[in-house]
């Protein structure tokens, strides 16, 4: 079974918005997607939810396939996440019990606060103007399939 997931990398001007979330540290907003619900969707609602900030000018920028299964929400299943590129529009930040801080970074600046490779490797992906395709085990950390579509 696949879980699919979305991840956003909201820029503002040259900055990029980061959370730290509780479990994962610094990384970019995201979440799975529910029953029902289109990736979009999805999307805004994520962001929405995590950093109360209203994004525009969505379009896909990377796609990851976990090929080892964990347990997600109770299931054994391996993950898909689908990553866009967006612009921010509005919004009143707010922290939750999950997310702890946000804030608007220079990209320059990402390794001083992204310490997990995996997620790092991600922000720089969507970084590039270009679509990426990886698929990827994750423990430990291995590359298997990395292409630019």
């Amino acid at each position: 079974m696949h879980k699919i997931a979305v991840i956003a990398l909201i820029r503002k001007g040259k900055k990029i918005l980061l959370i730290n979330h509780y479990k994962r540290g610094w990384d970019m907003p995201g979440g799975y997607v529910k029953d029902n619900e289109d990736l979009i969707s999805a999307l805004k609602r994520e962001v929405l939810e995590e950093t109360g900030a209203i994004i525009k000018n969505i379009s896909i920028g990377a796609i990851y396939s976990n090929l080892q299964a964990e347990d997600i929400d109770g299931q054994n299943a391996t993950k898909l996440i689908v990553g866009f590129n967006c612009e921010y529009h509005s919004g009143e930040f707010s922290t939750t019990r999950e997310v702890l801080d946000i804030m608007f970074i220079n990209p320059e600046n990402i390794k001083e606060l992204v310490k997990d490779e995996l997620l790092a490797t991600r922000i720089d992906d969507m970084l590039q103007n270009d679509i990426k395709y990886c698929a990827y085990i994750k423990n430990p950390y291995s590359i298997i399939v990395k292409k630019t579509l």
